[in-house]
């Protein structure tokens, strides 16, 4: 027989930030968790950039309408608990194509 969850809401949340890509984030290892995807980098108040590889996003910050909240679920002697661990009021969003960075030629004399 199976129990209904236990619901845990704390009171002080952390803030959480979502990151919003267009498109897909693909990878040859398995498992994506704890994969270092790149460099985030704040330019001001509202504008990012995120390094990836050879390439750059350019994004902004924008408020949720509606504050999310992020649950947890975890098992302990077959009972299931569910505790709230943050609550995401903001996202960035990178909704334009990525930038090639250039890199300036290692030999001087390098011209085209």
């Amino acid at each position: 027989m199976q129990s209904n969850p236990s619901l845990h809401i704390t009171g002080d949340l952390p803030p959480w930030t979502v990151i919003e890509l267009q498109g897909t984030v693909e990878s040859n290892v398995g498992n994506l968790e704890g994969l270092k995807v790149g460099n985030l980098t704040k330019i001001d108040n509202t504008r990012y950039e995120l390094n990836f590889g050879m390439e750059v996003l350019k994004g902004f910050i924008v408020q949720l309408e509606k504050p999310i909240v992020v649950f947890k679920k975890t098992h302990n002697n077959g009972e299931t608990l569910i505790s709230s661990c943050g609550i995401v009021s903001k996202k960035l969003v990178f909704n334009r194509r990525p930038i090639p960075m250039v890199l300036p030629h290692k030999d001087k004399n390098f011209h085209i």
